[in-house]
């Protein structure tokens, strides 16, 4: 079939419903009308866009053969028909497709308008899968492409020509909800993003959803894709984990997934993420957590004392000392893991270790007291000991001639038993020669055992086998009851807290300090002390305080210089030690000698010293057999760093730092000293365990 086109306004309606108008009768000098006729459809049906789109008018164009019939040359198939008033050409198409116009006519292919080429002679409209043959309309190949492009919105604008809910992304309609492809705005592409696994890829309310691909992780939590590695010690594993250390590191586990460790240099093992010297490290001693105990080190993979750090070794084990009690003829003292130990005599259960027999020269971590509870406190006499146990209950062990053991009987006990007749919680407990005392919680005070001179306290001269008050004393603060070895020693001293001291008993040689000779079994005060008191001893026949000056006071027997006021003139009241060489702190009586812990941690000693219990390196053989004053030569031979002194019967020992060693002096004849022989010491030997 031929169509002519007879009029200068030629109308096209494309597959596409695109209608071109060409000609200036069309809509003005040079120009066509370009657009969607109303109601027009594509062969599928659906409707089409009706926005008019303005192109630049062709020259018009008129094709006849000699027939009259308009044709396209070389066209294979049947040519459609056009309409003849109009000269309108109608091809219907889905989705129009501008290519390309030439000055010979216009060709259009199935699913695209393409002006690319006709016969030279004329315009035609081709068939669909026809190729177009030659150039038609030169005006129209650049007019249509301006058209396509102004009927394609931009990637993030909604497009008329898509369903409500979708956007024109790229030629195409995108739900930007849900597509993963164009996830919230156009180009969006969820599977585009950083390290994200390809399984579980989903786009949710215009946001990404996906997996991490394995060892990275989504940090930010932006939804921007997984840019954290889990192979990085900042990021080990999960986001949250720092591997922190020098020799730190992360490494894929055994569990298949990263985790911290540390790389250790060689000689050395991993340790729960530490690099340990299992030859030396005291955290990891031989293997990994193997801690040693305290006072003790790593060496060659064991746990061996270290001297350094604690006050003995023995047997590889470290030796914490917390006091040291000195007896008669034994000694104890309370470790810091708070048992007793004791050493000396034990021919009737000195030792407390459930037997009688030959004395120790040393202690032994294998025979301790045999203590029914911890304890936090120890005291020694003559030949018996007592412990104050944690709750508040007092035990003692050994002699128990005159009920000094508290046990309501007058038997040896060679395993510790319970004082009987304490009436409230103790707080201090002290050994005198043939009596002990408590003080309890509040100020109150108890006494039991030897009352010959009323030393008790309780107003009689009978023994007490078990706990009684003391009559007329309250808002005690320290106790010192007498300790000697002679037969005659027998008097009690309480440091109140009004700063008064009050004394009973026997006062043979004015050991009470009220100014007379008069045995009492009540309390009296001592007379005209002459400051702040810190601190008590009770010996055999003295009595001494420190006060809060450093000054030290001392009174009754003087025998052997036992006061420290260079005379051995008895004093009933109290005198003046003259020549100490710096403030004291604490003080110790023995028997008859005196010693005092200086500021400095050294101890000066005054007295009886037959027997070398001044530890200045001599003994004093002549009379009167003793030093009377520190200042007369009574520095101690080599001590420094004390801490704690106590004085027994002839022998004296010490403390040294916190923890030990313990050093004694002094008589040894039962090997109270503790240094594995029975030899007199003239100045401090240590105690060995």
């Amino acid at each position: 079939m031929v169509s002519k086109v007879s009029s200068p306004c030629a109308l096209f309606v494309l597959a596409s419903g695109l209608s071109l108008g060409l000609g200036s009768a069309c809509g003005g000098p040079n120009f066509s009308s370009v657009g969607i006729q109303p109601g027009a459809a594509n062969e599928g049906g659906s409707d089409v866009d009706n926005t008019p789109i303005i192109l630049p008018a062709p020259a018009p164009m008129q094709s006849v053969d000699d027939g009259g019939d308009a044709t396209m040359d070389g066209a294979e198939g049947d040519a459609r028909s056009a309409p003849t008033a109009d000269a309108t050409a109608t091809v219907a198409r889905e989705d129009a497709t501008t290519t390309s116009a030439t000055s010979g006519g216009v060709s259009a292919e199935a699913g695209a308008i393409t002006t690319d080429s006709a016969t030279a002679g004329g315009g035609a409209i081709a068939d669909a899968g026809h190729q177009p043959t030659a150039d038609v309309m030169p005006g129209v190949d650049a007019a249509v492409k301006d058209a396509t492009a102004m009927k394609k919105p931009s990637d993030a604008s909604p497009d008329v020509g898509c369903p409500s809910g979708y956007a024109s992304c790229a030629g195409g309609c995108a739900e930007l909800s849900v597509d993963p492809h164009n996830c919230g705005t156009c180009g969006n592409d969820c599977s585009a993003l950083s390290n994200v696994a390809a399984s579980g890829l989903a786009c949710h309310a215009g946001r990404c959803s996906y997996q991490c691909a394995p060892d990275y992780a989504d940090c930010t939590n932006a939804g921007t894709g997984c840019a954290t590695s889990l192979r990085s010690t900042q990021t080990c594993g999960a986001c949250n984990i720092t591997c922190s250390g020098a020799d730190s590191a992360c490494a894929l586990g055994d569990a298949g997934s990263y985790a911290c460790t540390v790389v250790c240099p060689a000689g050395t093992t991993n340790c729960n993420a530490t690099c340990a010297d299992l030859t030396s490290d005291s955290k990891n001693c031989g293997a990994c957590g193997r801690s040693c105990p305290a006072g003790t080190r790593c060496s060659g993979s064991q746990c061996v004392c270290d001297p350094t750090k604690c006050g003995a070794c023995a047997s590889g084990q470290c030796i914490n000392v917390k006091s040291v009690a000195a007896g008669t003829s034994n000694t104890c003292a309370l470790l810091a893991n708070e048992t007793v130990v004791c050493w000396g005599a034990n021919s009737v259960g000195e030792l407390g270790t459930g037997n009688t027999g030959s004395g120790v020269t040393a202690p032994s971590l294998g025979a301790t007291a045999m203590l029914s509870g911890t304890a936090v406190a120890i005291t020694a006499g003559r030949a018996f000991a007592c412990a104050l146990l944690g709750g508040g209950s007092v035990t003692c062990w050994g002699f128990n001639g005159a009920g000094m053991l508290g046990d309501q009987t007058v038997l040896d006990e060679a395993s510790p038993v319970a004082v009987s007749g304490l009436t409230n919680t103790v707080s201090a407990v002290a050994a005198g020669h043939g009596h002990a005392c408590a003080l309890y919680v509040g100020g109150g005070m108890a006494c039991w055992g030897d009352n010959y001179y009323g030393e008790i306290g309780d107003g009689t001269n009978t023994n007490d086998l078990s706990a009684v008050s003391v009559l007329g004393v309250t808002g005690v603060s320290a106790i010192a009851p007498g300790v000697g070895d002679a037969t005659l020693v027998e008097h009690t001293c309480a440091l109140l807290a009004n700063n008064t001291v009050q004394c009973w008993g026997d006062d043979t040689y004015g050991e009470l300090g009220d100014g007379t000779t008069t045995s009492r079994p009540t309390a009296a005060s001592v007379q005209g002390l002459s400051g702040t008191i810190s601190a008590i001893a009770a010996g055999g026949y003295h009595t001494c305080v420190v006060l809060a000056s450093g000054v030290v006071e001392c009174w009754g027997g003087n025998t052997y210089g036992q006061l420290g006021n260079s005379s051995t003139t008895n004093s009933s009241t109290p005198v003046t030690v003259a020549g100490l060489a710096g403030p004291a702190i604490g003080i110790a009586a023995g028997d008859q000698h005196t010693c005092a812990l200086l500021r400095t941690g050294t101890v000066q000693c005054w007295g009886f010293n037959s027997q070398g219990q001044l530890g200045t390196g001599v003994a004093t053989t002549g009379s009167p057999f003793g030093i009377t004053s520190p200042g007369s030569a009574g520095q101690v031979a080599g001590l420094s760093g004390v801490t704690q002194i106590s004085a027994g019967g002839a022998h004296t020992c010490a403390l040294v730092g916190a923890n030990g060693p313990v050093m004694c002096w002094g008589y040894n004849g039962s090997g109270q000293l503790g240094n594995g022989t029975t030899v007199d010491a003239y100045e401090p030997v240590a105690v060995q365990w």
